[in-house]
């Protein structure tokens, strides 16, 4: 999701972190508050249950919008936005699928152990060098 530099320079944007982060921020908020929208609002005094958790989406765009411009302004640090690494988003979510996979058969220990050695798989790998099995009991 790399932005060209043209498009960079035109945007002035100084931080992609905190711009990519923003975006997210106003997108995920902004879907929650629609998604808020199918249930009853009620009122301030009579809330109901979507009253709540659209206004939750609503202030986290808010902050996200925040965010995006202070990526925007003068004094922000410039930095970059690594390649986005899909195998330890794949190791993360696969440990927390095989965790409630493994929760029945297994129970919640075995589980347990299961998505902490997954789960630390993926950092290792985003770290590099070592080995998961001795990094995880170290």
């Amino acid at each position: 999701m790399a932005l060209s530099w043209e498009v960079r320079r035109i945007m002035n944007i100084k931080s992609g972190k905190d711009f990519w982060s923003g975006v997210m921020f106003i997108a995920v908020g902004l879907a929650f508050a629609w998604f808020a929208t199918s249930y009853p609002m009620g009122s301030a005094a009579r809330m109901g249950p979507g009253w709540f958790p659209f206004w939750l989406g609503i202030l986290m765009a808010l902050l996200g919008a925040l965010v995006l411009i202070g990526s925007l302004l003068p004094g922000s640090p410039r930095d970059r936005v690594e390649r986005f690494d899909w195998r330890t988003t794949g190791l993360v979510l696969g440990g927390v699928l095989l965790f409630g996979l493994l929760m029945k058969p297994l129970g919640l220990y075995l589980a347990l152990l299961v998505l902490v050695g997954v789960s630390s798989a993926a950092a290792i790998s985003s770290a590099g060098r070592q080995r998961w099995p001795m990094r995880s009991f170290s």
